[in-house]
């Protein structure tokens, strides 16, 4: 038997209502919940990285969706939208599984697995964005275009573009050592050095150049870490490090810093959570605040498990 699909209603149209939750939480009527987000109850076979590759996982069982009426998700983004569309139109996105994973990837992770993909991505970013711009659901408004997108990407290089740009500078900046990165695989920390007159490249340049998911960043004058979103959510293809709250580090550097800077750390339960320079500007040296960084890493307890069986929610989206 195979899976006709189901259409999609937005979030709040379906509380109570018998449906299927993609790339976020359930609430009342949600009947199977396809997300790798934390605590999202979704069955422990189907688990993959993106929510839209477990999405392509359950097609395979129809039974699974039971007596669901319709598909949602409670924020906008690109792998929602890819694993909602492969709901409404199974058939196709079987058929092109490696293109719906890779504009998630690229999405979420901002994780190049190919061109064509990073393309549609961008193009499907744009139109969400719009969408939204103008008022719009933007899942309602862009699900009838992804398929178009992803045939016929070259028809949308107006949108893409501009992204295709800063893909290219910021690879060449890697091929001529205006940028460099070295990793310190115990900690899977990337330290990214970047020629204070250059800029710093796009996201998508330096999450593709290296897979350490902690990163951070020296600038000349300026620093700043990030922990990258793959430690946010249930990330199955290797098993990522804890975060740590940073927050005591954060103290202990505005207390430290020569040139009154106030540090900060947004807290474990953001997404992508930087360490950063709120106020002011730091007299201490990136080298300095590396090495501290990385005596806090070491040392400090696990600070956020997504894996864990149960978590409250995060309300941040």
């Amino acid at each position: 038997m195979k899976f006709a699909g189901l259409p999609y209603a937005p979030y709040d149209d379906l509380l109570g209502r018998p449906h299927i939750v993609v790339d976020g939480s359930a609430q009342d009527g949600t009947v199977l919940t396809l997300s790798h987000w934390p605590n999202s109850a979704t069955p422990d076979d189907l688990l993959a990285d993106t929510s839209a590759e477990i999405v392509l996982r359950a097609l395979g069982d129809p039974s699974r969706f039971g007596a669901a009426e319709a598909v949602t998700n409670n924020h906008p983004d690109q792998d929602g939208l890819m694993g909602i569309w492969a709901v409404v139109d199974p058939a196709a996105a079987i058929a092109r599984a490696d293109q719906v994973i890779g504009v998630a990837t690229s999405g979420d992770f901002a994780v190049v697995r190919d061109d064509a993909s990073r393309r549609a991505e961008a193009a499907i970013t744009a139109l969400m964005g719009a969408a939204m711009d103008a008022g719009e659901d933007p899942y309602a408004a862009v699900l009838p275009q992804v398929l178009d997108v992803l045939d016929h990407t070259d028809r949308y290089e107006a949108l893409w573009r501009g992204a295709e740009e800063a893909w290219d500078a910021g690879n060449a900046a890697l091929a001529d050592g205006t940028v460099t990165i070295v990793e310190d695989l115990a900690l899977d920390l990337a330290v990214v050095t970047v020629v204070p007159t250059a800029p710093i490249p796009a996201g998508p340049v330096l999450c593709t150049a290296t897979p350490m998911v902690r990163m951070f960043v020296d600038h000349g004058d300026a620093c700043e870490y990030h922990d990258r979103y793959e430690t946010w959510v249930k990330y199955v293809s290797r098993r990522v490090p804890a975060r740590v709250d940073l927050g005591p580090l954060a103290a202990a550097l505005t207390a430290d810093d020569p040139g009154g800077a106030r540090w900060s750390y947004d807290g474990v339960e953001g997404l992508g959570p930087a360490f950063h320079v709120v106020a002011g500007t730091s007299g201490l040296e990136p080298a300095e605040v590396l090495r501290r960084l990385r005596e806090a890493l070491v040392a400090g307890p696990p600070a956020w498990d997504p894996y864990a069986p149960t978590r409250p929610r995060s309300t941040v989206l």
